[in-house]
């Protein structure tokens, strides 16, 4: 029976995948997704590992892809004529960021609408979301209410000026306190981007090959960070109920000050949760997820983490198996950590981006180790101040990732037929080992 209602609701997910996506659709699949999630949550997750909610998680990243794709197609459901909007009023749905050519960057969740005929609207069915640009250097945090002017550009709002009308208490606290973190790491772009989240001071160049070498998640505030703060905290005071509680006040705390991130929301809430088993944690972040930041929630970044959650879960551990007797505990589960992921991230990639990066499989774990090493000092940083000795060495980690990236870079990127080469050849991996085990 449980495999019977199984295989219907994947019938019925993957039905979703091929179904036109118009807006009205996506607030029929959101609550689709989430009854589903509250039911494998209840009915599918037992002792060991539950084939239907992982392949669930699998498909939503799909689904989330698509529903990505929608957004992006600029669909602008208001009642008026893009050519005539002279404003926007609404709310930020992230933290505002910069372009590579040093552009404010605003994600609104557009409130009200104002035209050249002195038309407002407001009320728009399925939400309208519009990415603007501006001239101006801010921060603005997320859930600030903005009035906008200026006009369309394609699917771009250009921005004449730009008006905060409405700012809540805590993100007053929370821009004061990135301001003192700022300062204390005197503005080290490796050290704002790992503790705070602000990249636009970091060398563009690091951004660039980080994504051309597969590695950019690394640098994308995640779990992987979470799991450092805990780790820290739990090795300085041991394994107590001191250090549970110290753990999580402190990623609260990062959480708050990074800002509202799905991958953050996503491992915090996976964190909270992870007494109720891996399964279960995962499936209730998610369900919540869908609940407190619907807007933020649905972008690839959600489906690339979901993707890496499911392969950590299930693809990694096998991997790690069979890697452990070549590679050694420490070294086997960083590779497989990073195979099992790239296994499932790749072909998102591929239909985001055309390619892949096979070259991440080695340069990730390298990338992670310094990654961590920039935290730790970093992290000193901010206790002992800007002492000249740790940004030096801040410094020497950055020229080493980017030379580490920048190499992987040149490697290129790899097509759809390698990556069936490359999956032929991870199937074929475990019987090549039982033959040499048996010689």
């Amino acid at each position: 029976m449980s495999m019977k209602v199984f295989c219907i609701l994947s019938g019925l997910l993957c039905a979703l995948c091929v179904l036109p996506f118009t807006p009205s659709y996506l607030w029929v699949a959101v609550p689709f997704m989430f009854f589903l999630c509250v039911f494998l949550l209840v009915f599918g997750a037992k002792e060991g590992k539950t084939l239907a909610s992982v392949v669930f998680i699998l498909l939503l990243s799909f689904i989330l892809h698509r529903v990505l794709y929608l957004k992006q197609c600029g669909q602008f459901n208001a009642p008026c004529d893009k050519s005539t909007v002279v404003f926007l009023e609404g709310v930020l749905s992230g933290d505002s960021s910069y372009s590579e050519s040093g552009t404010l960057v605003l994600r609104l969740v557009v409130k009200k609408v104002g035209d050249s005929y002195a038309n407002t609207f407001e009320g728009f069915p399925g939400g309208l979301q519009v990415v603007a640009l501006a001239k101006e250097r801010a921060l603005i945090c997320a859930g600030t209410r903005v009035h906008l002017t200026g006009h369309f550009s394609g699917n771009l709002f250009i921005c004449e000026s730009v008006k905060v009308v409405g700012k809540g208490f805590l993100n007053h606290i929370r821009e004061a306190l990135v301001l003192l973190l700022e300062k204390r790491l005197s503005l080290n772009s490796l050290g704002m981007l790992l503790l705070l989240g602000r990249a636009e001071d970091l060398p563009q160049r690091i951004t660039e090959t980080a994504v051309t070498s597969g590695c950019i998640h690394v640098l994308a505030l995640s779990g992987m960070h979470l799991n450092f703060l805990a780790d820290t905290v739990q090795r300085i005071f041991g394994k107590n109920r001191f250090s549970k509680v110290f753990s999580a006040i402190l990623i609260i705390v990062f959480v708050f000050i990074a800002g509202p991130r799905p991958s953050l929301i996503r491992a915090a809430l996976m964190f909270f949760f992870s007494f109720l088993g891996t399964e279960r944690a995962v499936c209730l972040s998610f369900m919540l997820q869908l609940i407190l930041t619907p807007f933020v929630f649905l972008n690839s970044s959600n489906a690339f983490g979901y993707l890496a959650v499911f392969a950590l879960m299930t693809i990694s551990p096998y991997i790690h198996w069979n890697m452990r007797s070549y590679l050694g505990q420490h070294l086997g589960g960083l590779i497989s950590s990073t195979t099992g992921v790239l296994i499932l991230s790749a072909p998102l990639q591929l239909a985001l981006n055309g390619c892949w990066y096979p070259q991440a499989i080695l340069a990730g774990p390298v990338a992670v180790f310094l990654v961590l090493f920039a935290m730790t000092v970093n992290l000193f940083v901010v206790i002992l101040g800007p002492l000249s000795f740790l940004l030096n060495l801040n410094s020497i980690i950055t020229d080493l990732l980017s030379s580490l990236f920048s190499f992987s870079s040149s490697l290129g990127s790899a097509s759809f037929l390698s990556y069936l080469v490359f999956l032929f050849v991870m199937l074929l991996f475990p019987v090549v080992c039982r033959i040499y085990e048996r010689l």
